[in-house]
């Protein structure tokens, strides 16, 4: 339900977060197990990872913005279905190609084709 999801949201972040210091898991990590080289230093950052996160939970701005957050993903799932139609229709794909070809190759139809009162006209 709606109760379990920030939970897990915030299980992803944490396992995100130790997986972006090279550690797989809360547990021991592989390389303690092999004898690695950073074998003792790595259950250092995921214990200093894990302080930091549930601090930053409990820190006071943090309760205070946490309707804020609630806010933000109610109306990102509203907006995101709109956002996904309009990127993926032809029309927004042809706009996109032509202000493309138009920023890489305009400057040059206007230096060979024009004279200098016509910039005006290009740089709008």
């Amino acid at each position: 339900g709606a109760m379990s999801r920030p939970s897990t949201m915030r299980r992803r972040f944490e396992a995100g977060l130790l997986s972006s210091f090279g550690a797989s898991s809360f547990g021991p990590t592989s390389n303690k197990k092999r004898g690695g080289r950073n074998s003792g230093g790595e259950n250092d950052v995921q214990a200093t990872v894990l302080r930091l996160v549930v601090a930053a939970k409990k820190h006071p701005v943090m309760q205070r913005l946490s309707p804020c957050f609630t806010k933000i993903r109610s109306l990102h799932r509203a907006v995101r279905p709109w956002c996904v139609r309009t990127v993926d229709s032809v029309a927004f794909q042809s706009a996109m190609f032509v202000f493309t070809v138009y920023a890489l190759i305009g400057d040059d139809i206007r230096l060979s084709s024009t004279e200098a009162p016509a910039d005006l006209v290009f740089n709008i």
